[in-house]
């Protein structure tokens, strides 16, 4: 078993010394990945207080070597597409090719009323993957011409390319059908939240499925998990033996239990 951790970047997380205190400790003991919550507003108390989610991970690239930096994930239509995939071709150069992108499409409304625009869930759904189809065409082709219902470029021009070829890796976040659609059509993973080891397992059963044999292989099945360190080896096989294959948790609030579940998440490697 892999596994990631997971850094909510809120509140006291939103201490540049622990989030690099957290990171370089994830990459000591073994993790694959280290995800920041991608939120600039929460409905929790200190949610009001946090660190921007790419420029959290540009710090935190000077500070790390091998692990994977990423988002849990980024509500994609909260950043103009075209600007969003400039900072993570940016980001992946400036972390050496290290950059995973969780992807969503958004769920907390006051978060889109001061910083961006709020819409019905289906508009959100369009918007993320007519979104994410144009960052890919902006990493993957010398100019774009691109009209779509939400978005229009003319002669748009992205350079330099990200550092990892085609992109960098896509992780979508979500259980809902359009969601997963899309995570067929452009993703390398899929990082869902909130999930019984049983609905996990019959969605990703599912998923893996409707993947293209190519891609089957390549594919990575993770999740964000809540877990004591006493949990993390129960819960950890539970998942497991349903597919997951990177158990990532969101670390607790004090420091001495987050070591003590990095801890805990070193033994499963």
């Amino acid at each position: 078993m892999r596994f990631g951790v997971i850094y909510p970047a809120y509140g006291s997380y939103s201490d540049p010394s622990l989030a690099a205190e957290m990171a370089g400790e994830a990459e000591k003991r073994g993790a694959e990945v280290f995800l920041v919550w991608d939120h600039l507003l929460l409905p929790m108390q200190g949610g009001e207080r946090t660190l921007e989610a790419y420029t959290l991970l540009s710090y935190l690239a000077g500070k790390t070597e091998r692990i994977k930096l990423g988002t849990c994930v980024t509500p994609i239509p909260l950043r103009h597409p075209p600007l969003l995939a400039k900072m993570i071709s940016s980001l992946d150069h400036l972390s050496g090719g290290r950059l995973v992108v969780g992807v969503g499409a958004g769920w907390h409304a006051d978060e889109f009323k001061i910083y961006g625009q709020w819409e019905r869930a289906g508009a959100r759904v369009r918007r993320t993957s007519e979104a994410v189809e144009l960052m890919v065409r902006m990493w993957t082709e010398e100019r774009v011409n691109f009209r779509g219902e939400f978005y229009s470029v003319e002669d748009g021009i992205l350079e330099p390319k990200p550092l990892q070829r085609p992109h960098p890796p896509l992780w979508v976040g979500s259980t809902g059908k359009r969601m997963l659609e899309l995570a067929l059509r452009h993703g390398s993973g899929w990082i869902p939240a909130a999930l019984s080891p049983e609905q996990y397992g019959k969605l990703a059963r599912s998923l893996k499925e409707g993947l293209p044999p190519e891609r089957r292989d390549s594919f990575v099945f993770s999740l964000q998990d809540w877990a004591t360190a006493q949990e993390v080896g129960e819960r950890a096989e539970e998942f497991g033996k349903r597919g997951c294959q990177v158990y990532s948790v969101v670390l607790p609030e004090s420091r001495e239990e987050a070591l003590e579940v990095l801890r805990e998440l070193e033994g499963l490697g």
